[in-house]
């Protein structure tokens, strides 16, 4: 839908003064044009139905609350307050489609066409509805290297993580190594702590330093890919049964056999295992007083990885036409 378009659905459409005055205000400052003042339509009759607006926010965002925050850079509380409410601001819904590509008028319910063209890109719908339907139904099976906070040991963990959509800043969705850090990332965040929850605090803390291997398919299989490997590893359990929860954890000596282990099971499931290139994960950025977002980060990363490229890339031109 055109922004000319928009703006006469948004005028038109019924909902809370405040909702349509901040998005009207947004669509102006988007198109360049200057109004005389905000406009303010009185007299509507009904509401925008948050409940609707909160589970497309979640759809887009990953399938839960916790991930919508994320991406708004708010508690889930203040999410969920908002919620309870029944008063999502404007400015997260800005807010939010800024950062995912995703239409204000899909998320408001004005979007006229099929849900699947909702992420604004260059892409067509078709291209965009598989896009949509991977991010919903794909995980990622990864092994990993795991540094114990509370004691310094380095470790293995076998992660399941779901895939979740990350934008770079032309509206189109990152892919390969990047994405899976994005999503181990997104999974694993509240395992790491700061140098002082970890000394404040009795929970153990870990954080992922490097991505092993890593493989991404249907759900199904990958759960019975993560399942098989636990279980093919069970006898390099590191202490699990003296740990709080549920984690499991492996003792780092046997990186070559549970690396050797993943080969197998993808070989007999005709499944590509990657040994990623851009495979760590810097925490210093992600956690503590000012850290980022998941997705600023990766979006950073991701565009210095396209710049220190782009040299070498002039250069092979420039030999080829020689």
């Amino acid at each position: 839908m055109e922004k000319n378009d928009l703006l006469e659905k948004v005028l038109t459409s019924k909902m809370d003064d405040s909702l349509r005055n901040d998005i009207v205000f947004f669509l102006f400052k988007e198109s360049g044009r200057r109004p005389t003042g905000i406009p303010r339509l009185n007299g509507c009759c009904a509401t925008l139905n948050h409940d609707e607006i909160a589970a497309r926010m979640k759809a887009g965002a990953g399938g839960t609350g916790r991930s919508v925050a994320k991406i708004l850079g708010i508690s889930a509380q203040g999410f969920n307050n908002q919620i309870c409410r029944k008063a999502i601001s404007g400015n997260s819904i800005i807010d939010f489609h800024l950062k995912t590509g995703i239409s204000i008028d899909w998320l408001v319910g004005s979007w006229d066409g099929a849900s699947s063209d909702y992420v604004i890109s260059s892409k067509s719908a078709h291209e965009q509805t598989d896009v949509i339907d991977e991010q919903h139904s794909q995980k990622y099976v990864s092994l990993v290297e795991v540094y114990d906070q509370n004691n310094g040991v380095n470790e293995l963990k076998w992660c399941l993580t779901k895939h979740r959509m990350c934008i770079d800043n032309t509206g189109n969705p990152i892919e390969g190594d990047f994405a899976m850090l994005h999503s181990l990332i997104v999974r694993y965040k509240d395992s790491s702590g700061t140098p002082d929850r970890v000394k404040q605090s009795n929970k153990q803390y870990f954080q992922i330093r490097r991505v092993l291997a890593y493989a991404k398919g249907d759900s199904k299989l990958m759960r019975a890919i993560d399942g098989s490997a636990k279980k093919l590893t069970e006898v390099h359990s590191a202490d699990y049964f003296e740990r709080p929860g549920k984690t499991e954890f492996r003792v780092y000596s046997s990186k070559d056999e549970c690396l050797n282990v993943f080969e197998a099971l993808a070989e007999q499931n005709s499944v590509k295992i990657i040994k990623p290139v851009h495979d760590t994960i810097a925490w210093d950025f992600l956690i503590g007083a000012g850290s980022q977002t998941a997705q600023e980060w990766i979006v950073d990363r991701y565009h210095l990885s396209q710049q220190s490229h782009q040299p070498r890339l002039v250069a092979n031109t420039a030999e080829a036409h020689a």
